[in-house]
């Protein structure tokens, strides 16, 4: 796993599974027998992340004043996203053999999303009828605009944020 962490940080998703292999020192048939598919590896690659971004949630309720934790952590997942191309539909396409690893990933993000969205909503910062799944999607589309205009992450993001905020 360590090997293949470090070959998704450098090369991205789409590394080769053969350069994973050769970097962790095993042959083709040993990594197979274990990721039977690259979407299968990226998840497994994928799934600590979702302890450090439940723990980013944690630390910014903490230190963040007067609602604006949400949005903090809004940036934190997009940026994530953003660095993790390919995960969204890893995740997707993995759902049927691998039900129980996505199950255990959104639980604890929609747990920490919803804490966010109670403080927001508490300090005036969110709607209360903003729904965690709709916040995901909204972090997911604007990673995905992003290969595109990466200079204009912030600004749309800002601009989807402002859509949050009550009227």
């Amino acid at each position: 796993m360590a090997a293949a962490r470090e070959a998704v940080a450098e090369e991205g998703p789409k590394v080769a599974l053969d350069d994973i292999a050769r970097r962790a020192g095993v042959g083709n048939a040993t990594l197979y027998r274990h990721f039977p598919t690259r979407d299968s590896l990226l998840v497994e690659v994928y799934s600590a992340d979702v302890g450090a971004l439940s723990a980013a949630a944690r630390e910014l309720l903490e230190t963040t004043k007067n609602g604006q934790a949400l949005r903090a952590w809004l940036v934190v997942l997009v940026e994530y996203l953003i660095c993790r191309q390919g995960l969204a539909s890893a995740s997707l396409n993995t759902v049927g053999e691998r039900e129980d690893l996505i199950g255990n990933w959104h639980e604890p993000l929609e747990a920490a999303l919803s804490e966010l969205l109670t403080d927001a909503a508490a300090n005036g910062t969110a709607r209360a009828d903003v729904k965690p799944a709709e916040l995901f999607i909204m972090a997911n589309a604007i990673a995905t605009a992003a290969e595109s205009a990466a200079d204009a992450v912030t600004r749309i993001l800002d601009i989807a944020f402002n859509g949050v905020a009550p009227r």
